[in-house]
């Protein structure tokens, strides 16, 4: 889960269990750049990673296994591993972060109505400019919305056009409406928003430009 969601809001435990790995390593940065790292195998999928330079020492001791603890011996100290984890090592024998223990704060988020916008006279609208084709992407499919926009916006339009005549003057969207003889040009906004998605992406483009088609 990412430490911020759809909002820019922190989402607890992940931010503060990041802040605190961050601050570990942060800590351990004199022997993480400019120390000797070596490497050992440690038995049953576990191993250690070691930065030294001189007195000070940090190691990184690793379980692969995907399921079950395993306990190893690292430099005369016993350690307890969890299944997929990994434990730093301040002076390569004091625990400073578990990957596999959480400790950040955690809450539970709630939320009440402050308005009902059941009355037509509290909607608004504003009139938005469709922006020229100079510098247009052309495609023949739905593009990836954040990767094109570049996250520098939520918003992006796709414009087609459509060549209406008068033995077939309908086309279909989401509801009929009448072309102008010769070329008509139709553009649609796509938002992005932080809805959940139940079905892989692939099926929901797959699906949409079914439905667009």
């Amino acid at each position: 889960m990412a430490p911020l969601d759809e909002y820019g809001l922190v989402w607890q435990p992940t931010w503060a269990h990041l802040k605190q790995l961050h601050a570990t390593v942060k800590q351990s940065a004199r022997p993480l750049l400019y120390g000797t790292y070596s490497n050992l195998s440690l038995g049953n999928l576990t191993e250690a990673h070691v930065f030294q330079t001189g007195s000070n020492c940090v190691a990184f001791l690793v379980n692969a296994n995907l399921h079950g603890k395993v306990d190893i011996q690292f430099r005369n100290n016993k350690f307890e591993l969890l299944a997929r984890s990994v434990i730093i090592l301040s002076q390569c024998n004091k625990i400073i972060f578990n990957t596999a223990e959480v400790t950040a704060q955690s809450y539970t988020r709630s939320s009440k109505v402050l308005q009902f916008l059941n009355d037509a006279s509290k909607w608004s609208w504003t009139s938005e400019r469709i922006p020229d084709l100079k510098g247009a992407k052309f495609a023949n499919k739905l593009l990836d919305q954040l990767s094109t926009t570049k996250d520098a916006t939520d918003y992006l339009w796709y414009i087609t056009s459509a060549h209406g005549n008068d033995q077939d003057p309908t086309a279909t969207l989401e509801a009929n409406f009448v072309p102008n003889k010769g070329d008509n040009t139709i553009s649609l906004l796509s938002v992005m928003v932080g809805s959940p998605v139940k079905e892989p992406i692939q099926q929901l483009a797959k699906r949409i430009k079914a439905e667009v088609q």
